[in-house]
């Protein structure tokens, strides 16, 4: 595993059932797309399906994959020129790191692929909306920034360990900046003692979350 990822990785706790199940869900994909790495994996293919026993028939299987397919090509037609899959900026771009790990969990990845130009359009906004200090949001708003800001550095995190060397550069420094940001937010006190280990919203509220 790349370090910087793994240390960002050991680093993000959280408390809230949500966040914690992205989490989960980006570690495991970001495991297996560097299991994949070590092998010659074409990359412009989706990869092949492995069907647990007793889990899935072959012709369910293929149903499921039918509508994962059609629920992408929903996802594709809604995304906004800019690259973003959603209207009011509040959520952004959190909503639209969401949607990148659908399309990836998928084998699609940005530059490669059906969709290759429209996932680099989201890459290329979500790297941008970082801001100064660290923070991965569009804007400073005092409840949605901090999802925004952890669920855009999971997709980015997980899109860096997919990442072919000569793009390494450009995931790192901002997945770094956003330790930084997080980092500085984990000590502030806590008024409740069960909001020990949990990140706060910007501003010195009492909840955590």
């Amino acid at each position: 595993m790349k370090p910087t990822v793994l240390r960002y990785l050991t680093c993000f706790r959280c408390s809230s059932n949500m966040t914690f199940s992205i989490v989960v869900f980006a570690v495991i994909n970001l495991l297996a797309s560097q299991a994949m790495s070590q092998t010659k994996v074409d990359r412009n293919s989706i990869a092949p399906r492995r069907i647990t026993k007793n889990l899935l028939t072959e012709t369910r299987a293929k149903e499921v994959e039918a509508a994962i397919d059609k629920g992408l090509a929903f996802l594709a037609r809604q995304q906004r020129p800019d690259g973003t899959f959603l209207q009011s900026p509040i959520g952004e771009p959190g909503v639209s790191g969401l949607c990148l790990m659908a399309f990836m969990s998928r084998g699609h990845l940005p530059g490669r692929g059906l969709y290759a130009e429209q996932l680099n359009k989201t890459v290329t906004f979500i790297l941008n909306s970082q801001q100064n200090d660290g923070l991965i949001s569009r804007q400073r708003e005092r409840l949605s920034s901090q999802y925004n800001h952890g669920i855009s550095a999971l997709s980015l995190s997980e899109l860096y360990g997919m990442s072919e060397p000569a793009d390494e550069d450009k995931f790192r420094k901002v997945i770094e900046q956003a330790i930084v940001f997080t980092g500085q937010h984990y000590p502030q006190p806590k008024t409740y003692p069960d909001d020990a280990g949990s990140w706060r919203y910007l501003n010195r509220r009492g909840a955590s979350d």
